[in-house]
């Protein structure tokens, strides 16, 4: 009779200790994380599974240094808590670009449960382990599919296509040169640290500044590229944002 009841005493101790020893769902224990989990690039994809939405990069110390949601001026903060909440806000200069919250599930991936202060499912955020993975030269096209521009001419699709000339990643991610041409203008790859060329399984994520002659680009063009890898070959699409007109396409690109 005894050890039932001692029993019947222990099992609400049980029930309360299986969740863990059985994992949560989320795989975290209190007291493991920190702002240095977070150094590094990272990708945010919104709806998990798909392709990738954008990268950031952080430094290990709650700031964040680069990021590829169309910006001239990458910045940022973040926070971690020892239990693996975390907040990330990813501006242009002084200015919200978008903003997140969540739970990691370990140090290579978490769980994002409000995008710009709203509810969201099926949102993570994924470590970029190598980050020269798209290291080499790369070469293919950009074929616009759109053309979208300021408050006239809206959607004018024309099916230009860019070659995509010399395309060069280094064994960081950065993007460090090569140009963009059709028949009319070539417009050359910006090296600078706002740039970045990564992947986290098949997803990829290109991203880079570039500078033109004609007169509807300017100076501070940005270009991300969104798809998946396959072998030596990058296929998806690709947005152009400028001071005047946003252009999005397809892409295909390889490494000779």
């Amino acid at each position: 009779m005894r050890s039932k009841y001692i029993l019947y005493l222990l099992l609400p101790v049980a029930l309360a200790i299986l969740p863990l020893a059985c994992g949560n769902g989320l795989d975290i224990t209190p007291g493991e994380y920190d702002l240095a989990v977070l150094n590094g690039p990272w990708f945010l994809d919104k709806s998990a599974g798909g392709a990738a939405d954008g990268y950031f990069v952080a430094d290990g110390l709650g700031n964040i240094v680069d990021h590829s949601f169309f910006d001239s001026a990458p910045a940022g903060s973040y926070t971690m808590t020892n239990g693996g909440t975390f907040t990330v806000d990813l501006k242009d200069g002084t200015v919200s670009q978008t903003t997140f919250e969540g739970r990691m599930r370990d140090y290579a991936e978490g769980r994002v449960d409000k995008l710009d202060g709203s509810p969201v499912t099926g949102a993570e955020i994924l470590k970029v382990t190598d980050v020269s993975t798209l290291s080499g030269t790369f070469s293919g096209s950009l074929t616009q599919t759109c053309l979208q521009s300021g408050t006239t001419d809206k959607n004018i699709c024309d099916d230009a296509t860019y070659i995509v000339n010399g395309l060069s990643v280094d064994s960081t991610g950065a993007v460090t040169g090569g140009s963009i041409s059709n028949t009319t203008d070539t417009f050359t790859v910006s090296s600078s640290a706002d740039s970045g060329a990564y992947a986290v399984g098949s997803s990829v994520i290109i991203y880079f500044h570039t500078s033109g002659s004609d007169t509807e680009h300017r100076p501070y063009d940005i270009i991300k590229i969104t798809g998946t890898l396959s072998g030596s070959t990058i296929s998806g699409t690709y947005e152009l944002y400028s001071s005047l007109l946003g252009h999005v396409g397809n892409v295909s690109l390889n490494i000779p």
